[in-house]
């Protein structure tokens, strides 16, 4: 009897050797790693085990524990490849920040393009939030620096000449600031709008946009026609550049050239609001001189009062030389009638004459 039960005893210690060579074959089908049947007592037993030769070969130290878990493998091969390849998208991380950048851990990626494209959204994010340079695309960029120095470019560019329209002269690459950028702009603006310095004392720092210092220096043109016009050789003296309208600037030089030209109000009839450029003013003046001259040289004004500078013709001015000197025929033949051999005496006579000088008075009162 105690044969037989040796001899059961013996089946099961064969069948569990059996089994156990069973689960070694299956875990470690190449025999790599040495553990004795005997060292284990089933398969999760024996797992622990072979992981922790497992292990031992391939991340002694640790490196990949956080990422590979041993654990989760049944098979060398399975594990040993999972850490290659975990080393392998390792190298490609090698290349950047390990650590969390603009809140994107590298150590959240298997894929470098996956990482690279959520990284380049977060740069995106950081220094451009607002999508204002859509224009700027951040794939274009291998790093964050080039990326942001492209942005801040474009932000000065857009502040400072939105229109582009001297970037063909000033790019902002130029410069190391922005208040560098600004002063070559303005010396551009002042090439481009007063190349000669016409307008010297309109300084382009004065003005914020190049929209603005153009307009002042079309203003200074447009003060500088008005003066053409009207005052070509600048006779006057007066700066069309002290006025904010054409027609106050007009009206201050009409004003000059009476207090100039016609000072004693000698020509009255010629008034300067009639005329819009000196030269047409003074050639006025100067053909009623010459029309006036002539009454003169035609008329011996000398013996009569009547001024030829209150008339605007030369008939105007005979007719009233006519009347003056009818005048003076009647107040003759009137006195040729007071004989003085009449009265006793000198003051007699005067009175007479006199009396005669108030008939006479009377006569042209009612007369005219």
């Amino acid at each position: 009897m105690s044969d037989f039960i040796d001899f059961l005893e013996y089946e099961d210690a064969v069948e569990e050797y059996k089994n156990k060579q069973a689960l070694k074959d299956h875990h470690d089908p190449d025999d790599q790693f040495e553990i004795d049947l005997d060292e284990f007592e089933d398969e999760e037993d024996l797992l622990d085990k072979l992981r922790d030769q497992w292990k031992e070969e391939v991340d002694p130290d640790d490196e990949f524990e956080d990422y590979i878990n041993v654990s989760d493998y049944t098979n060398y091969d399975e594990y040993r490849d999972a850490i290659q390849d975990w080393k392998e998208s390792l190298s490609w991380r090698k290349n950047y920040n390990l650590s969390d950048s603009y809140g994107v851990d590298v150590d959240d990626y298997d894929d470098e393009d996956d990482y690279l494209e959520a990284l380049k959204e977060a740069w995106k994010d950081e220094y451009d939030p607002s999508d204002k340079f859509d224009d700027i695309d951040p794939e274009d960029y291998d790093s964050d620096e080039d990326y942001a120095h492209a942005v801040k470019m474009a932000s000065w560019k857009k502040e400072l000449d939105p229109d582009e329209e001297f970037d063909y002269r000033v790019s902002p690459e130029q410069f190391s600031t922005k208040e560098d950028y600004a002063n070559a702009l303005k010396s551009a603006w002042k090439d481009e709008y007063d190349l000669f310095n016409e307008f010297s004392w309109i300084k382009p720092d004065n003005f914020e946009s190049a929209e603005e210092y153009e307009d002042a220096i079309e203003k200074a043109n447009d003060k500088k026609d008005w003066q053409e016009e009207h005052d070509e050789y600048d006779e006057t003296g007066i700066c069309p550049f002290d006025f904010v309208d054409e027609e106050d600037y007009l009206n201050a030089l009409r004003k000059k050239w009476k207090e100039k030209y016609d000072a004693d109000d000698k020509y009255f009839y010629i008034e300067p609001v009639d005329f819009d450029t000196t030269e047409e003013y003074t050639d006025a003046l100067d053909g009623a001189s010459d029309m006036y001259q002539s009454f003169i040289d035609d008329f011996p004004i000398h013996v009569f009062k009547t001024d030829p500078y209150n008339f605007k013709t030369k008939q105007e001015y005979l007719d009233a030389l006519l009347k003056e000197a009818e005048n003076k025929i009647e107040e003759s033949c009137i006195f040729e009638k007071i004989n003085r051999e009449e009265f006793n005496s000198d003051e007699e006579y005067e009175k007479a004459l006199k009396k005669s000088q108030i008939q006479m008075s009377w006569k042209k009162r009612h007369d005219r």
